[in-house]
């Protein structure tokens, strides 16, 4: 592979004549085995400057009294290009008074960025800061097999599809053995999606070495974190409007899921929708769930480490916990108004567990083949039907202050105290 040296002055040159020509931008062919180094900061300022008086087949300017639009309505296509310094395809505040010194802030106007056209990025690498802030993005958006040495900021972007990702069979011409390769992406600086929209996103594989901000996001499609790797705290305070999947994710030093919300998008009443979040083999370092309203909730085959907190949540439909182990203090507190299902869990001996001040408005409420290794507590639980089917409870057992219509223990073990306690209006009832 031969490294060549590019200046941000050619960078600007071929992309402006692009714009001019109405033709799609390819800095490199993705057959190529070169790669280019661009030294200098890439900022998309300079070429709307150079842009602003010229006539163009490849974008628009349009100029009102909030704004300056700039659209770009060719594709963008950029292999293996590595970025020296910082990176800025984001919004800008614009001089527009004549003179330009002592300008106010009521003298500038934003630069809004619209891309009509696909973006796509493989195999490159920025060192410096990313800036996609409040750029719309209509076409699709690509980083695959990319690596974010600087920070990266896409708060208050809209993306109508994103991928960090890709798969496919690969091989040599002459050569028989073929494989599937998975090319991801690499964040290893704090990156922020606050206030960010998505019409349908795709996470899958993507490494996030530092901290990951999902505050005030909005997901209108289905969304997928099938396998990606979160190595510091992460975020999720967002409203979500159909399926997002965490299949095999971790999360390594905590996670938050705080105030997240779904709401019902497109046609269809509220009823016969079965939007959900997914978590499957996910492994969690330190989970807190608070103030949450989820249409349904799963958690299948994961792995928890430390606190697993899920506090004054709303469950609209079904909750299922499936397969699942604790090795920390676990409590669920909040109103399930669908059925309850916890199976095949074990908690192990670090964990207590509590359920407290837990309202289930279901037809049942199911706890069944689960190893309580540590403390067990229902406090203040309300429930029509619950049954506890092959139940081992190692340590001792509370159920204290408790309101069931019929509960029902088959097949189980409490192996040492258990201390029952019915609630004061309901201790004349049954």
């Amino acid at each position: 592979m031969v490294k060549k040296e590019i200046t941000n002055k050619d960078f600007y040159k071929e992309f402006i004549e692009c714009l001019e020509k109405g033709e799609d931008f390819e800095l490199q062919k993705y057959i190529s085995d070169d790669k280019l180094i661009v030294e200098e900061n890439i900022n998309i300022l300079k070429i709307y400057e150079e842009i602003r008086n010229k006539e163009l087949k490849g974008a628009t300017i349009e100029e009102n009294d909030q704004e300056i639009i700039m659209t770009i309505n060719i594709n963008i296509y950029i292999y293996k290009i590595e970025f020296k310094n910082n990176f800025t395809f984001g919004t800008f505040g614009i001089k527009t008074s004549k003179n330009t010194k002592n300008v106010k802030v009521k003298d500038r106007k934003p630069l809004k960025i619209i891309f009509n056209g696909d973006v796509c990025f493989w195999s490159s690498t920025f060192n410096g800061e990313v800036d996609f802030k409040n750029a719309i993005f209509n076409g699709e958006v690509e980083f695959i097999n990319t690596i974010f040495n600087g920070t990266a900021n896409f708060s208050d972007a809209e993306f109508n599809k994103i991928k960090f990702w890709n798969g496919f069979l690969s091989g040599v011409y002459d050569y028989p053995l073929w494989e599937y390769r998975t090319y991801t992406t690499t964040f290893n600086q704090d990156v922020a999606f606050n206030e960010t929209k998505f019409k349908k996103a795709d996470f899958s594989n993507t490494i996030f070495g530092k901290n990951v901000y999902f505050i005030g996001a909005t997901f209108e499609g289905e969304v997928d974190f099938k396998n990606v790797t979160f190595n510091e705290q992460v975020k999720f305070k967002f409203t979500f409007k159909d399926t997002i999947s965490f299949g095999e994710t971790n999360f390594n030093n905590g996670v938050i899921f705080e105030n997240i919300k779904f709401t019902i998008n497109g046609e269809g009443n509220k009823e016969d929708r079965e939007d959900n979040i997914i978590f499957i083999k996910t492994k969690f370092k330190n989970a807190d769930f608070r103030g949450n309203k989820f249409k349904s909730l799963s958690f299948e085959f994961c792995e928890s480490e430390g606190y697993f907190q899920f506090m004054g949540n709303n469950v609209e439909k079904k909750f299922c916990i499936n397969g699942c182990s604790f090795d920390g203090n676990v409590i669920f507190t909040g109103n399930f108004e669908g059925d309850v299902e916890i199976f095949n869990c074990n908690f192990k001996e670090k964990s207590s567990v509590k359920f407290e001040n837990v309202e289930s408005n279901g037809e049942k409420s199911e706890f069944k083949n689960i190893t309580f290794e540590g403390i067990t507590e229902f406090s203040e639980v309300e429930s029509k039907n619950i049954k506890f089917e092959k139940l081992i409870f190692k340590s001792a057992t509370k159920f204290m202050n408790i309101s069931f219509s019929q509960i029902f223990f088959l097949e189980s073990v409490f192996e040492d105290l258990a201390f029952f306690k019915k609630k004061e209006e309901n201790k004349d009832e049954g």
